[in-house]
Parts: C-alpha cells; sequence; structure tokens
C-alpha cells in the first residue's frame, strides 16, 4: 500500500509539473503578443516554404503560433533519432492522453490556447463542438499573401483563355475568432477572415473568387463543419458547392443550373466521431451524424490514377451495411473516400469544357457535383500526384494536354493561400 501510495504521489507530482510548464509556455507566447514588435520583421521564407535546417529548431513564438515549431519538431525527430518510428506510436498515444487531460479540466466554454505537443485543441459552445483554438494573426503573412496572389494573376495572365476561380475554406476555429466569444484585445490579434479578405485585394478581377461561408454569422458558418471533424458536413458542402456554382456561371452559363437534392440519406446506425474527436483523446461526449445527398447528377466513369479499378468511395457498401464498426473509424474518408493525385470524372454532359480543380481532402464530397457540370474533369491532390502518377505535376502542360477550360483552387487556406508555387520546378 504504501508504495503504491508513493508511485500514486510521484504520478502526480509529475502531472502538476507538466501542467505548470505548459501553462508558462504560454504565458511566454503570449506576452511576446502584447509587447510592442518592428513592423519591418518579416517571416524568414523558411516558415513559408518549409524548413531548410537539419537541427531542432528554437521555440520562437512566431513559430508556435504558426504551428511550424510542433512539426518541425516531429521532422527533425525523424531526422535525427533512428529509432522514432517506434517511438511514434507512443508518441501519438501521449499526445491523446494529454488531449483528453486538457479537455476534462478546462470549462466547456473554453477556447484558450494550450498545447498539446503537436495538437491543440479547445471546446466552445458549452462544450457542442471541438475546435482547435483560434490562431493569431501576422502580418508577415501579408507578403506572403500578395506573393502567392501573384501567382494566380500570372496564371491567368499566360492562359487568357482558360477561366480561373479561387474557392478558400476556412477552418471551424477562425469562425469562432469572429464571434463575441473572443474579446479584444485577444480577438483583434486572431486571424479570423482577415488573410482571405486581403488576399482578395490582391487578386485580379477577372480571377473568381469566394469563401466558404461567406456573409454568414459566426453561428451559420460553423454549422457548415461536422461538431468533431474538420471538414464540411454535407449541408455545408452543398452551400459550397452553391457558391462555386455561382461563380462558374457567371462566367459560364452554359454551365447550366445547380443540381437540386431529390432526398437528403441519413447513414442512421453510424455515430461519426472526426478527426478533431480522434485527436483529441478520443473523446466520445459529443459525435456527428453521417448523411449524404441524392443528386440529380449526370453518369460518370471514374479513374484513379489512370486506372478504373480502384472504387472511388464505398457509399453503395455503407448502403448495405458493410463499413468498418471501429468507434473512431474515419467515416469521412471510408464514405467519400480517400485523398488521390488524380481522379477523372467523364460525364455524359455533351460539350468541351473541360474541369481541374486542385484541392485537398475539402473536395472529396464535392467532386460528383462539380463535375456534373463539365464533359470531363480532374481532380488534382498535389501532396500525392507525383507518387501516384509517376511524374510532377506541371500546371501548364496539364492544361495544354487535356485542353481545360476551367480551373479552380479549392481548398484550405493551407493550400490556396501558401506562398510556395505548386511545383518550384514550373
Amino acid at each position: 500500500m504504501h508504495a503504491g501510495n508513493s508511485w500514486s504521489h510521484r504520478f502526480s507530482l509529475l502531472f502538476v509539473i507538466i501542467l505548470i510548464a505548459v501553462m508558462g509556455w504560454y504565458v511566454y507566447v503570449g506576452i511576446y503578443q502584447i509587447l510592442p514588435k518592428n513592423n519591418g520583421d518579416k517571416t524568414e521564407l523558411s516558415t513559408l516554404i518549409g524548413r531548410e535546417r537539419k537541427g531542432f529548431p528554437m521555440p520562437y513564438p512566431d513559430r508556435i503560433l504558426s504551428g511550424n515549431f510542433q512539426k518541425w519538431m516531429e521532422e527533425a525527430a525523424q531526422e535525427n533519432f533512428p529509432f522514432w518510428d517506434k517511438l511514434l506510436p507512443w508518441y501519438g498515444e501521449t499526445s491523446r492522453i494529454l488531449s483528453r487531460y486538457a479537455l476534462a479540466i478546462f470549462p466547456k466554454n473554453w477556447i484558450s490556447l494550450y498545447p498539446v505537443w503537436g495538437h491543440t485543441v479547445a471546446l466552445i459552445q458549452n462544450g457542442e463542438r471541438i475546435v482547435y483554438p483560434p490562431r493569431y494573426y501576422l502580418q508577415s503573412g501579408r507578403e506572403k499573401l500578395r506573393m502567392r496572389a501573384e501567382y494566380y494573376n500570372k496564371l491567368a495572365a499566360e492562359h487568357f483563355h482558360v477561366r480561373f476561380y479561387v474557392f478558400a475554406i476556412l477552418l471551424s476555429q477562425d469562425w469562432i475568432a469572429l464571434s463575441d466569444i473572443c474579446i479584444s484585445p485577444v480577438a483583434d490579434k486572431l486571424k479570423g477572415d482577415k488573410y482571405v479578405r486581403e488576399f482578395r485585394s490582391f487578386l485580379h478581377p477577372t480571377i473568381g473568387f469566394s469563401m466558404a461561408g461567406e456573409n454568414l454569422s459566426m453561428q451559420e458558418a460553423t454549422s457548415l463543419y461536422y461538431r468533431t471533424d474538420h471538414h464540411l458536413n454535407m449541408t455545408g458542402a452543398y452551400h459550397i458547392y452553391r457558391q462555386i456554382h455561382r461563380l462558374f456561371h457567371e462566367k459560364n452559363p452554359a454551365v447550366g443550373i445547380a443540381f437540386k437534392p431529390k432526398k437528403w440519406i441519413l447513414l442512421r446506425d453510424i455515430m461519426f466521431y472526426g478527426s478533431l474527436a480522434r485527436q483529441a483523446g478520443a473523446y466520445d461526449s459529443i459525435s456527428d451524424v453521417l448523411f449524404d445527398g441524392d443528386f440529380r447528377t449526370p453518369s460518370f466513369k471514374i479513374t484513379i490514377s489512370s486506372t478504373s479499378a480502384i472504387a472511388r468511395n464505398k457509399k453503395e457498401l455503407y448502403y448495405k451495411g458493410i463499413y468498418p464498426k471501429g468507434k473512431f473509424t474515419n467515416h469521412y474518408g471510408e464514405y467519400f473516400g480517400r485523398d488521390y493525385g488524380l481522379i477523372e470524372y467523364i460525364s455524359e454532359k455533351p460539350g468541351h469544357d473541360n474541369l481541374l480543380v486542385i484541392g485537398d481532402s475539402f473536395d472529396n464530397c464535392l467532386e460528383p457535383l462539380l463535375a456534373g457540370h463539365f464533359h470531363h474533369s480532374y481532380f488534382v491532390d498535389i501532396r500525392h500526384y507525383a507518387g501516384q502518377v509517376g511524374e510532377d505535376f506541371n500546371l501548364a502542360a496539364f492544361i495544354q494536354k487535356h485542353r481545360i477550360t476551367d480551373v479552380l483552387f479549392l481548398g484550405g487556406e493551407g493550400l490556396i493561400l501558401d506562398l510556395s508555387s505548386l511545383n518550384e520546378n514550373e
């Protein structure tokens, strides 16, 4: 008994020490945000296009706030520790445990920052939604936005016969920054939609541009997302599709009218715990329902990375009750389909309009709706393209080879507003 009590005391003391260190860490970051800064300082180029150093990064506040410090620490560990692959499962499990403890300790409407290794999570709206804490706005990001906008402007000028569109999707925590939950002076330092709105001012007016949930209130905008996952739910995805369709239709009325749902399909037997729930230590106090829409889209022939042997998704299996039964299964990825480097849709719609979408996992549930307005549609995920297709992605060559008439950049801000070119060799 005495030995047991001793170990319990030591564990409690260790937990208190870790908690004090964690809070001290964020006091350091918070003080940095309050102190006056030299406006001439710029974020180093390596923070914008990727870490170039092989050693361990210094914990500068800008790096912590942008999330680069946590990411680079993991990269440095993989590069310098030969047994990192064996430590990774322990690292991930520790992260989840700390997340779960944090959610248990703090109030249900807590939205301040607290670190959980590489992940940070928070509960808002009386415990009804999991989000990452809102991110900080950095003045140095303006140059990053301007350079990315110049990249798009250059593309539109070089390919003047092609219609270009840019559609940015904010993460749910950025909408929280726009609410009265966050009060000044903290709210003034948060990112919210500042980057997206500034980016619009840099973009040439010939390029169609919009953002997810534009002109909606915070409550309306956050309802577009799952409560436990960072993706859009199907109601949100349909709202986004209608926004994109308006961009298409303004430049080319031949795309036709928007598709309407014949009915909504609810998968009643599935209780969905999404990516945020998994990262929050298998948090199961709240969950989501999984549902889809039955739309009057054309029939498609679909190929993935040049083969038709891979099924795009597992919808038909789900309707038959054949799906993974694990409590924290990634049902979004299983039901709507995983990410692939190149997915082609050939529709029965006549015409010569061909669409190229450069995106990420946000567009997985939107593909049939977007493809239904074009004869041939290509969905490219740069992260997987070279490895699965066998060659580097070259936008100019792709446009010429496939006679692309419309190009849509669609995805989270990390993809849409990033400084680095989609292919540095272009």
